[in-house]
C-alpha cells in the first residue's frame, strides 16, 4: 500500500490547526540533509517499508517503558512520513497512527541533530532509555504543538521556574500541597512534557530515580516516570 498521501495528511494536520510542510520522499528534487537512519524512510515506496525503517531506529529499551504506546505503534500505526517546513530548519518525521476519537493521531519526531551539544539543566534525572531516544532516535517526540502526548524537545525544556517566568523559584510553590514527598524547588525540576497550563510532567535529581512530578489541576503527586509518560502518550489512541 502506498500509505497516506498528501491531502489525508493535510487533513490529519487540520486536527491539530493546520501546518505548512512538504513531503519528502524518493521523488523529491531538493532532499535536505537527513540523519542517516532516515534515508530508508525516504527512500521507501511503501507504508510499510516506511513503519519498518523508522521504528528499526527505536532503541528496545525505551519501547520497554512504554507497553501500551509501544503496542500502538505496532497495531495503529498507519504510516510514517518525513516532511520539512518553513518553520523548521531541520526535517522531521510524522508518525500518523489511527486516533480512538479522531481518524488520525499525529506525533512529531525531530531529527536527532538538532538538539546541539548541551543538554538541558537535570537532564540525567530522565531514565537513560528516555536520554539515548532523545540523544539518538528523536530529539523530542510530541503531537505537534512540540509539548504534549510525548517528550518536549531537549532544546525546549526548561525548569517550571523557568516555565513559570519565575526564575527565582514560583512563589508560594511550598504551600502547592505537597502529599507524596517533601517541597521540591521549583528550579529544580525539569518540565519534560505538559499541556498547556493544566499539565507538567518534571523530573528531578530530588526524587527517587525513576519517578517524577506530576502537576494536575493544582495538585502535585509523584508518579512513575515511564507509566505515567506512558500513560499520557496513549491518551489520543486509547478509548
Amino acid at each position: 500500500m502506498s500509505g497516506i498521501d498528501r491531502d489525508q495528511l493535510d487533513a490529519a494536520f487540520d486536527l491539530y490547526g493546520g501546518g505548512d510542510f512538504t513531503i519528502l520522499d524518493a521523488d523529491s528534487t531538493a532532499l535536505p540533509e537527513l540523519p542517516v537512519q532516515w534515508r530508508g524512510v525516504v527512500g521507501a515506496s511503501s507504508a510499510d517499508e516506511r513503519r519498518r525503517a523508522a521504528l528499526a531506529s527505536w532503541n528496545d529499551e525505551f519501547l520497554g517503558l512504554l507497553p501500551r504506546f509501544a503496542d500502538a505503534l505496532h497495531t495503529r500505526l498507519l504510516d510514517v512520513r518525513a516532511i520539512s517546513s518553513p518553520a523548521e530548519d531541520q526535517p522531521m518525521l510524522v508518525y500518523i497512527l489511527s486516533g480512538a476519537a479522531d481518524p488520525y493521531a499525529l506525533w512529531i519526531g525531530w531529527s536527532p541533530t538538532s538538539s546541539g551539544s548541551d543538554d538541558p539543566p537535570f537532564f540525567e534525572a530522565l531514565p537513560a532509555p528516555a536520554q539515548t531516544f532523545l540523544r539518538d532516535v528523536h530529539a523530542g517526540f510530541s503531537a505537534p504543538d512540540a509539548e504534549s502526548c510525548g517528550l518536549t524537545p531537549p532544546s525546549d525544556m526548561t525548569t517550571m521556574a523557568q516555565w513559570a517566568e519565575c526564575p527565582d523559584g514560583i512563589p508560594d510553590w511550598d504551600g502547592y500541597g505537597w502529599e507524596d514527598c517533601a517541597p521540591i524547588d521549583s528550579r529544580r525540576l525539569l518540565r519534560v512534557t505538559g499541556y498547556g497550563a493544566d499539565y507538567s510532567l518534571c523530573v528531578s535529581p530530588d526524587l527517587p530515580a525513576g519517578q517524577a512530578l506530576a502537576y494536575s489541576d493544582g495538585e502535585l503527586h509523584v508518579r512513575p516516570f515511564a507509566a505515567e509518560l506512558d500513560r499520557i502518550m496513549s491518551l489520543p489512541v486509547e478509548v
